[in-house]
């Protein structure tokens, strides 16, 4: 990712509407995954360590791959972090009770995302939760991939079957941001025509007071319908969530 992208993520990352809504997700699901007082969670593409700093109850651990990313997650506070591949993760066989990867393995695109989740189902102890989210639709790409490196997106059933050769069960398969496919849809179809007279930029910009209330009440609203077992058919996210195989005693 271009370095410029990580202090723009630093800067709106705590209270810009899609954040809040994705990182809302992802800790409802590490709840989820929790099985007892001690909880070992590894966050493999930590970026700048927002969901690092809200997962203060357990413990995190973060990896990136830019040291770039990680200069900004320390400054969130002291959280141990590692400089590594998702690819090539630097812990023992079944160091970790949950894996978060939000938007990561689209960047190392295939079969970097296939060597990745094998890494994650090994770090991870029996009955163990990979917690992933994704971009969809290959022909939603645009200058905002370029800019943040997305070298893949998904289909749901792409990402079931990628979860199934890890030899993870899906427990949860949904796509995420489901009435803003439309006109996003428009936009980046429309930005196609003049796409070569322009730079690589992503879609990371503050939206209106007003504007950025009204999404994340929308997410917020999409986040509930999903905790209840509600799944949403299309979206411009893929949101999946993995067990390993092996018992372990759930809450």
């Amino acid at each position: 990712m271009d370095e410029r992208e990580y202090e723009i993520m630093y800067r709106i990352e705590d209270g810009f509407w899609w954040y809040r809504g994705l990182h809302g997700w992802l800790r409802a699901e590490l709840a989820r995954a929790r099985t007892g007082p001690v909880f070992a969670h590894l966050d493999a593409g930590c970026g700048t360590g927002r969901l690092l700093s809200l997962c203060d109850d357990h413990f995190t651990f973060g990896i990136d791959f830019s040291e770039h990313a990680l200069a900004f997650t320390r400054r969130r506070g002291r959280f141990p972090l590692a400089r590594a591949s998702v690819t090539a993760l630097p812990f023992c066989d079944g160091a970790f009770d949950a894996v978060t990867s939000a938007d990561v393995l689209s960047e190392v695109g295939s079969p970097g995302d296939e060597a990745a989740l094998a890494e994650f189902a090994r770090v991870l102890k029996p009955g163990g939760r990979v917690i992933l989210n994704l971009p969809a639709y290959a022909w939603l790409a645009s200058r905002h991939d370029a800019a943040v490196n997305t070298r893949r997106r998904y289909r749901a059933g792409e990402v079931a079957a990628l979860l199934a050769q890890a030899g993870f069960t899906v427990r949860t398969l949904t796509y995420r941001l489901c009435a803003l496919l439309p006109p996003i849809a428009l936009v980046r179809l429309a930005g196609r025509i003049r796409a070569s007279a322009e730079a690589p930029r992503s879609d990371l910009e503050p939206a209106p007071r007003a504007i950025d209330a009204l999404l994340s009440h929308y997410l917020q609203l999409e986040n509930r319908i999903l905790a209840c077992g509600g799944r949403l058919p299309f979206g411009l996210s893929v949101s999946a969530v993995g067990e390993k195989a092996g018992a372990k005693f759930r809450l």
